[in-house]
């Protein structure tokens, strides 16, 4: 696996992550009813982090699949944080998320226990979250709700 990644401080109040991920895999050694299963994956991602004012910042990210049995697909995601004071924060965040079968859920064969399934397509999702945060000297305390359907 290759996983190069490159960090650019723009200035004082922006910064861009560049990474990319390349792999190739087959079957470990559990027992597959493909003779010989393969897969290459190709990976890149940039984010951007920008804080606008002293109070509040904004992330935005992208990221690209491959997957060479399942194709491509690009996954965009946000967030944005709001201090209201020192120790208080505001947050709030959209994801996409894609997520291909392992190789034992598309073809682990180990009856009766579990038998794959090749005709199992790639999940996706999209999750939106939002929360406040207290963080004192001695305790925090954060509240949490989020949204996801896939």
């Amino acid at each position: 696996m290759l996983s190069p990644e490159l960090e650019w401080l723009i200035s004082p109040r922006s910064s861009v992550n560049l990474t990319y991920t390349w792999g190739e895999y087959d079957r470990d050694e559990t027992r597959v009813f493909v003779s010989d299963p393969e897969r290459t994956i190709d990976v890149a991602w940039a984010q951007q982090e920008l804080n606008l004012t002293s109070r509040l910042r904004i992330t935005g990210g992208l990221r690209y699949d491959h997957y060479s049995d399942f194709g491509d697909e690009w996954s965009p995601k946000a967030d944005v944080v709001f201090t209201l004071a020192p120790e208080q924060r505001l947050r709030g965040s959209y994801g996409h998320g894609f997520r291909p079968p392992y190789f034992g859920e598309l073809y682990l064969d180990t009856p009766p226990f579990f038998v794959g399934n090749p005709e199992l397509v790639p999940e996706e999702s999209d999750g939106y979250t939002a929360g406040y945060t207290f963080a004192g000297r001695t305790a925090q305390l954060s509240l949490d709700g989020y949204h996801t359907s896939v």
